[in-house]
């Protein structure tokens, strides 16, 4: 399982997850943002190549992690109509990746995918060239991660 559908972000715990003969695994602790996963079937004679990308649109979340409230992601104005800001601040310095997806879970865009040092960070990004309606932004700071709703109106 992972947080992208090149699988180079694994979710800790799930990567190469041997479930032996059972057909139905739960996967506890996942946030509601897309995830990625594929399967892959063997016995002793064989081993099967990996299965298509399976996209996880949605998970139900009995609550909020409370971890990632130390990101203090913000985006403003929102709705918008072009150009919005993005704020947060990292208690740490980490790699953060901030990427757009559409509501089918397809990556719309990568804002920023580098390490950074702790503090307050900025920057502003204009999505006027997107069509009118919601979006996901999905910020991953080390095992931190928070989603927010983006509405673009035109």
């Amino acid at each position: 399982m992972a947080f992208d559908e090149n699988f180079t972000q694994m979710v800790s715990g799930y990567d190469n997850l041997d479930v032996g003969t059972d057909t139905t695994v739960i996967v506890s602790g996942l946030e509601s943002f897309p995830y990625y996963y594929r399967v892959k079937s063997y016995n002793v004679v064989y081993t099967s190549d990996n299965s298509n990308i399976i996209t996880v649109l949605e998970v139900s979340a009995f609550e909020c992690s409370a971890r990632n409230i130390n990101l203090n992601f913000q985006i403003f104005p929102n709705p918008t109509r072009g150009t919005i800001s993005l704020n947060y601040s990292l208690l740490s310095a980490v790699r953060v990746s901030i990427c757009i997806y559409d509501l089918k879970g397809n990556k719309i865009s990568t804002l920023v995918d580098e390490e950074l040092d702790k503090g307050e960070h900025s920057f502003q990004e204009d999505f006027s060239i997107l069509p009118e309606g919601l979006y996901l932004v999905r910020m991953l700071a080390g095992h931190q991660s928070v989603m927010k709703k983006l509405i673009i109106m035109k």
